[in-house]
């Protein structure tokens, strides 16, 4: 499985509270991922499977959290993170 191939880095950090919005397109054979922080295309990657969806979301997501880019959509997902148990 390829890794996913960062189209555009985050462009704006440390705005506090802001609103995000994801969304996530077939195009040729793999799907863009995008983060819009305030309506404003924020992060972009590309990944090739499907099932690199989720991953490439909540990673992105908790950049956003961690740049000091607050939303509740944001946090969550860097919580649900922490939460989970470890796999042995």
């Amino acid at each position: 499985m390829k890794k996913p191939k960062r189209i555009l880095s985050i462009q704006q950090v440390c705005l506090g509270d802001c609103k995000h919005d994801v969304t996530v397109t077939n195009i040729s054979g793999g799907w863009n991922i995008r983060v819009f922080t305030n309506d404003i295309v924020n992060q972009e990657v590309r990944v090739t499977n499907k099932i690199q969806i989720h991953d490439a979301i909540a990673e992105m997501l908790r950049t956003e959290d961690k740049c000091g880019n607050c939303s509740d959509l944001a946090s969550a997902s860097r919580e649900r993170n922490f939460c989970q148990p470890k796999e042995s």
